[in-house]
């Protein structure tokens, strides 16, 4: 009896520090930081990251330079006589087929800077040439200070009207070998003005009165 009583006594201290030395899973999981059952599996994702636009200020662009092309100046047209038109004068009474005549236009060439002041106010400078060939060779140059006012300034369009105050030179080259020119003053006005493009380079369609191209197309750059 007293050796039963013994062994049950030392089956159940055996049994209480089994108890005690046993680590759960969770316990183990805790005393380590990790759990060992988990699993944690990171699937890359198929999508960029989208960076913000950055919004248009006009402060960013405020230089404009430009090179255009286009027709002839009003004050070619009227002021010097050309013509677009080529004719043969009617035949003398003897039979000879009488002389001939012809203007060719060479184009108006035109380079622009401007700064933008204020949103709805650019000033600048501009210089342009026009070049006539036929029995007499015309050149007529120009430069002029300009200001223009903005109606639109936005990314992608701007919109405006302008007016110009400056010298031009008409210079006559006869078949001859002489030449002859004159000193006039250079007024533009621009009724209205489209510039289509980004905020770095753009389209240049404007229509003008004065000494510039009447219609005149073109590139322009926002440095």
């Amino acid at each position: 009896m007293k050796k039963l009583f013994i062994c049950s006594t030392m089956l159940l201290l055996a049994s209480g520090m089994f108890a005690q030395t046993e680590v759960t899973p969770s316990q183990k999981s805790s005393d380590t930081g990790t759990n060992p059952t988990s699993v944690t599996v990171v699937i890359p994702s198929s999508e960029v990251p989208v960076m913000p636009k950055k919004e248009y200020y006009w402060k960013d662009n405020r230089h404009n330079i430009s090179f255009s092309v286009g027709l002839p100046g009003l004050y070619s047209t009227l002021t010097y006589g050309h013509s677009w038109a080529f004719y043969i004068a009617p035949p003398s009474a003897s039979g000879s087929s009488g002389a001939t005549k012809r203007d060719v236009f060479c184009g108006a060439w035109e380079v622009d800077y401007q700064y933008q002041v204020l949103r709805w106010l650019r000033v600048g400078a501009s210089v342009g040439y026009e070049y006539w060939a036929g029995n007499t060779r015309t050149h007529d140059i120009f430069a002029a200070a300009k200001v223009d006012f903005t109606y639109i300034n936005r990314e992608y369009i701007r919109l405006y009207s302008g007016i110009g105050m400056g010298l031009a030179m008409h210079v006559e080259q006869y078949s001859n070998g002489g030449a002859a020119g004159r000193y006039l003053p250079a007024c533009t006005l621009t009724p209205i003005g489209l510039n289509l493009g980004n905020r770095n380079v753009y389209g240049l369609i404007e229509t003008n009165i004065g000494a510039a191209s009447c219609l005149r197309v073109g590139i322009g750059f926002r440095p």
